[in-house]
């Protein structure tokens, strides 16, 4: 007998298993940390990832956790309101009826935890000490 499937097991292994390559989250009910957390591990590397809310303190807090655990790099967040102009002969000005809410944007890159530490993945050195020579300090012994 061939063993069935579980069809929840079955969508994840065909569609979850080889990971995301881009990521769009917009739930305005729930916490972005808790789903973040969920979402992030699903996502390969240097992968790109927004999250939409219409209120910026979840946000926030999400860019705060995301920057402490070391989980995503170039973290932006940006209110997404834009005001229409009018553009009419010899005058422009911006039109008055529109609303006065678009919401905030969270976005970034995943990284591996390991590899949020220096820049492109190298780490920092310590200053006065030069690269390649074997953990000297730079100076010349006399």
């Amino acid at each position: 007998a061939v063993p069935r499937l579980n069809p929840t097991r079955l969508v994840y292994f065909y569609f979850c298993a080889p990971g995301f390559n881009s990521c769009i989250i917009a739930v305005p009910r729930l916490n972005p940390i808790s789903v973040m957390e969920e979402v992030l591990p699903l996502l390969q590397p240097s992968t790109p990832f927004v999250i939409y809310s219409q209120w910026v303190q979840p946000l926030a807090e999400c860019l705060h956790h995301l920057l402490s655990t070391h989980q995503a790099v170039l973290l932006q967040l940006q209110e997404s309101w834009m005001r229409p102009y009018q553009v009419l002969p010899s005058r422009t000005h911006p039109v008055m009826t529109t609303s006065g809410t678009g919401g905030f944007i969270l976005s970034g890159t995943k990284v591996l935890p390991g590899e949020a530490g220096g820049i492109g993945g190298q780490q920092q050195r310590q200053p006065g000490t030069q690269q390649g020579n074997g953990g000297n300090s730079g100076k010349q012994g006399g």
